[in-house]
């Protein structure tokens, strides 16, 4: 069977039968239907096109969230390791004297409330400057550490020189974010206890015990650093 094909693309179906016409319509369907696609067809490949565009957008955002987080996860821990990491240098540097000058304190106090690490120190510490050669001394300076809860941070108060005001003055500055909680034990030569006072013991402890935790991410991940600090002045009382 032939047909011809106008210059249009239809085709000519004059001068046939009616079954040659009837299989000509089926053949210029048959045409038709090879040369595009349906509305139908679109419409399914637009939702499909959709999906995969949409889940790919979903993974991409997922992926920077993931990366993000894992950014400010690394950013608190490293922040508290360098906070314990300056705190065990201050501790290290504690001065003292046995001779009775009075401006040569050292003062732990433990909270009162049990679920609430927000333990407190204050000592006397030798300063440290850097300069072009490296790092020296650079006289005395009351230190203090201490948790603010309501900002989640952990503080360190310094004052140059010290001063009848022990346990206030100088100035404050963040050390670490998102902190929990500050718990610190003295050594006395015979065991760990939970509070220290220089005045009433006439001594240094012979060593601090200091576990800061810290979450990142949400407070169901928490993060401890823990160290003990030697003090080099400690324990040598006269008699003792």
């Amino acid at each position: 069977m032939r047909f011809k094909m106008t210059k249009t693309g239809r085709v000519n179906m004059q001068g046939r039968t009616p079954r040659e016409r009837l299989r000509q319509k089926h053949a210029v369907s048959a045409y038709n239907s090879a040369a595009g696609f349906t509305l139908v067809e679109v419409l399914v490949a637009a939702v499909i096109a959709a999906m995969l565009m949409s889940l790919a957008l979903g993974f991409t955002f997922g992926m920077r969230r993931s990366v993000a987080f894992a950014r400010e996860r690394d950013e608190v821990l490293e922040a508290a390791r360098v906070a314990l990491d300056q705190m065990s240098r201050d501790l290290a540097c504690t001065q003292w004297s046995h001779t009775g000058e009075s401006k040569l304190r050292f003062s732990g106090e433990r909270s009162r409330r049990a679920s609430a690490g927000d333990d407190r120190m204050d000592f006397v510490t030798s300063r440290v400057v850097g300069t072009a050669r490296g790092e020296v001394a650079g006289g005395l300076a009351e230190v203090g550490y201490r948790v603010n809860h309501e900002r989640g941070v952990l503080l360190r108060r310094e004052q140059v020189m010290p001063d009848d005001e022990f346990t206030s003055g100088g100035t404050s500055v963040v050390m670490a974010e998102n902190v929990t909680g500050l718990r610190c034990e003295y050594f006395n030569g015979k065991e760990w206890v939970e509070e220290w006072d220089g005045e009433s013991e006439k001594d240094l402890p012979l060593g601090v015990k200091v576990k800061l935790t810290v979450y990142a991410g949400g407070r169901e991940e928490q993060q401890e650093f823990s160290t003990i600090v030697s003090l080099p002045l400690g324990g040598k009382r006269p008699g003792v």
